[in-house]
């Protein structure tokens, strides 16, 4: 298992690539279900197959782990990294580290977490 520094290290060395979640590429789920295996040791299911949402409760406040579902031109989701930082795959940008700043704030439209 790594920890939670450790996977960002590590993951922004990863490109971008659709469908992707491992570290040869990873979309913005991609990133999310690489995080909850190598950091938690959960095996998430593929999005496209699976009903992600019954195994995830909303919330306001966000914790390391937490999924953001965040408003940009097509659908995105970041990981909440702690200490006001977002880690996420971007087509453009590739994976990225950014402070959760006001403007992020402003476009997350809701936050999960996978419940216990």
């Amino acid at each position: 298992m790594m920890t939670v520094n450790e996977f960002i290290i590590k993951a922004l060395q990863i490109p971008y690539k659709k469908w992707g979640s491992d570290w040869n590429g990873v979309d913005c789920y991609g990133l999310v279900r690489l995080f909850y295996r190598e950091v938690h040791g959960i095996e998430l299911p593929d999005i496209r197959t699976y009903r992600w949402w019954e195994s995830w409760e909303r919330v306001k406040e966000p914790q390391t782990g937490d999924v953001l579902f965040i408003n940009l031109e097509e659908p995105h989701i970041a990981l909440y990294a702690g200490n006001n930082r977002i880690l996420h795959a971007l087509k453009k940008y590739g994976i990225r580290l950014d402070r959760y700043n006001a403007n992020w704030q402003k476009l997350t439209k809701s936050i999960w977490r996978l419940k216990k």
